[in-house]
């Protein structure tokens, strides 16, 4: 009777170290697809959108939204555009300033305009890393 009684514990003990094992072998594989799903997008108000990424650097619009949908880099103007700007503007100062850098990122149904509908698209301008202008846009085609 005494050899059954340690071969049951033995088996039970042997069960109990075995088991939190496989549980967390189950776990680490929730956890990957945990990572892999898509985290739900927080959808802001327009007013609110605006208060809080203007002013703001790229770092601080990609810490809170995350990456863009795509970007837009801003061009140089040609020589004929640039001449129109500076008319009247005095030929020196115009030619003394730098060359802004400005880029555009664009963002998908971030924004709400009426209680179930979304812009289609966001468009953030930044110009020298600071977001200087927000747009927003419904594809009509």
């Amino acid at each position: 009777m005494r050899i059954k009684h340690i071969f049951s514990t033995i088996f039970a003990a042997s069960l109990m170290v075995t088991l939190p094992v496989h549980a967390n072998a189950d776990d680490g594989d929730a956890s990957v697809k945990k990572k892999s799903a898509k985290p739900a997008t927080k959808i802001f108000d327009e007013g609110q959108f605006i208060r809080m990424f203007s002013n703001k650097t790229r770092q601080q619009v990609a810490d809170a939204l995350g990456k863009p949908a795509s970007t837009n880099q801003g061009r140089q103007p040609s020589e004929e555009e640039a001449a129109r700007a500076t008319l009247g503007q005095g030929g020196d100062a115009a030619r003394s300033k730098k060359n802004d850098s400005v880029e555009m990122w664009y963002y998908k149904h971030i924004v709400r305009y009426a209680p179930k509908r979304t812009y289609d698209k966001v468009e953030l301008t930044f110009v020298n890393d600071r977001c200087q202008n927000v747009a927003y846009f419904n594809d009509r085609r």
